[in-house]
């Protein structure tokens, strides 16, 4: 029953883990196709019915779909002993000693740090260009404050997914390091905004759309991570979003416009992989809540009566 058990529990973590990656490995050719056969000219104005795109488009559907089979299809085992909602909360991404959810989680945390710098240069150099355009009498609508003050978010980022990590590393129930996560959603708000100012032009550019997308998709997802430990859980939603984030982000790294914004995009995905390497598991065998060790001078008293 044991080995049983141990099948159901590797199965579970393989398929949330294959299929995502998998289709965002197929996605990453066939977004370069369309980005090399479905827009025009300098502007790259969209080619209407090209064959990439409509692949592209075919592709994230049946994406959607399979990972929506899966969500429903994730089973959730009762906690041992009756434990309270407040247990269970805690479990969702208890991850003790587990040294590959740490690894992706400090790793995807000084992504987000590199990306500071980067973002904060590029940002300073906008605005280096946009005072030159204006002492030249020309005009120019983008003096690159968006983009540093994005560059500067990646900070919280850095930070609330660092301390995500370690507080599921240690295997902290009730610590608000898994709630700091949030911190990142609100460096997406700002990217999200200085993306779209980016992309939102006349005529409008579609092929951003997938930048745009993954943007939105890997918010969504650190806020409902955010949940998983704030009182408001909803882990097969979770599970979707995360296998979401690594499909729509690879497939946005392509198209990236900049350095800072392909640092981004591959720090929530290796966030949303370590999402999908736990919680599966831990949805269907809730860990175990650990006694309190005992004082020591109780400790010292027991030994003194043997």
């Amino acid at each position: 029953m044991k080995g049983v058990a141990v099948m159901k529990r590797i199965s579970t973590r393989a398929l949330w883990l294959i299929c995502p990656v998998v289709l965002a490995l197929i996605g990453l050719p066939v977004r370069l196709w369309q980005l090399n056969s479905a827009f025009e000219g300098d502007l790259h104005l969209t080619i209407h019915h090209a064959p990439a795109s409509v692949v592209l488009t075919c592709l994230l559907v049946i994406g959607a779909a399979l990972l929506l089979l899966l969500a429903v299809g994730q089973k959730e085992a009762p906690l041992p002993h009756g434990a309270e909602n407040k247990l269970r909360r805690g479990s969702y991404m208890y991850a003790k000693d587990d040294k590959i959810c740490l690894t992706l989680m400090v790793v995807a945390a000084f992504l987000a740090l590199i990306a500071a710098p980067v973002m904060i240069l590029q940002g300073w150099q906008m605005r280096q260009d946009h005072m030159l355009i204006l002492a030249t009498g020309g005009e120019s609508s983008n003096n690159g404050v968006l983009v540093m003050v994005t560059g500067v978010t990646c900070l919280l980022a850095f930070a609330g997914l660092l301390m995500a990590g370690k507080d599921r590393s240690r295997g902290v129930r009730e610590g608000t390091g898994e709630q700091m996560i949030m911190l990142a959603a609100v460096n997406g708000g700002l990217w999200l905004m200085e993306s779209y100012r980016g992309g939102a032009a006349d005529p409008v550019l579609w092929n951003y759309v997938p930048l745009l997308l993954a943007i939105i998709c890997g918010m969504l997802f650190y806020m409902d991570c955010a949940g998983l430990a704030a009182g408001a859980p909803h882990p097969r939603r979770t599970l979707w979003l995360a296998g979401a984030t690594v499909i729509i982000s690879a497939v946005a790294i392509p198209g990236g416009r900049d350095m800072g914004s392909i640092l981004l995009l591959c720090a929530q995905i290796l966030a949303a992989l370590a999402v999908l390497w736990r919680l599966p598991v831990n949805m269907e065998h809730p860990p175990v809540a650990e006694e309190p060790a005992a004082p020591e001078e109780e400790i010292q008293e027991e030994n003194q009566d043997v």
